[in-house]
């Protein structure tokens, strides 16, 4: 019995050891690859520069057809800063939402871990100690962290990370679609007689305005939660 559970451990510390020697061998092989082309990485370099380009076009042909020079001046700058936003908080949510949620994974492989860790002391190396009545404390540390993955739960819930990220993503698609359609005549454009430019105006507002309500709508819902959490944390006998 004393010998297949020494044998288990040791093969536990060894596994363990192999996990923590891969991972180094990795971030070694990253330092020096690090002018090693990555074809993710230079996608999104072209997609940047695609977005960038559709921007500039826009820009160009909005000059040279819109007549009056205060609306196309105050407009333009309306369309490039939404876009631009539209593009940066869609990236930085997203970023955001996965960081956190891999945190949140990363805590409780670790807590799984701790805990694993501490019976297996206590029941191998503290023969002493009854394990029975280690229990109790045992009980109370899974509690004390499962409420501490809860509120981290919560706290991507309320900051709507995701949510946040699909709706920039939304409005920026939105967007940078009018500006094709308009830069290449595509419709509801290609029709004779219409004013391309009121068109145009029309249309990108009305984008503003969903995006504007979805964030009304999220922000309602925020609320919603923190004002119902302290009813849904409290312990009912």
């Amino acid at each position: 019995m004393g010998k297949n559970i020494t044998k288990q451990i040791k093969l536990a510390l060894i596994k363990i050891c192999t996990f923590f020697i891969n991972k180094l061998n990795s971030f070694i092989t990253k330092m020096r690859g690090e002018d090693i082309k990555d074809p993710l990485k230079e996608s999104k370099k072209r997609i940047a520069a695609l977005n960038k380009s559709i921007l500039n076009r826009w820009i160009a042909l909005w000059g040279a057809n819109a007549t009056n020079k205060s609306y196309k001046e105050n407009f333009q700058e309306v369309v490039e800063a939404n876009y631009k936003f539209f593009q940066e908080a869609a990236k930085h949510n997203s970023s955001k939402n996965f960081s956190e949620k891999g945190k949140i994974v990363k805590r409780v492989k670790i807590s799984a871990l701790l805990m694993g860790l501490l019976s297996l002391y206590i029941f191998v190396c503290k023969k002493d100690i009854d394990f029975t009545s280690f229990l109790p404390l045992l009980a109370i540390i899974c509690i004390l962290l499962a409420a501490y993955l809860y509120a981290s739960v919560k706290s991507i819930e309320v900051r709507k990370y995701q949510e946040t990220w699909a709706r920039h993503q939304n409005a920026f698609f939105l967007m940078q679609s009018e500006m094709v359609k308009y830069c290449n005549h595509l419709s509801p454009y290609d029709k004779p007689g219409n004013d391309i430019n009121e068109l145009f105006m029309e249309r990108i507002m009305a984008v503003l305005e969903i995006n504007n309500s979805k964030f009304v709508a999220n922000m309602e819902n925020k609320e919603m939660q923190l004002s119902d959490l302290p009813g849904k944390i409290i312990v009912k006998n």
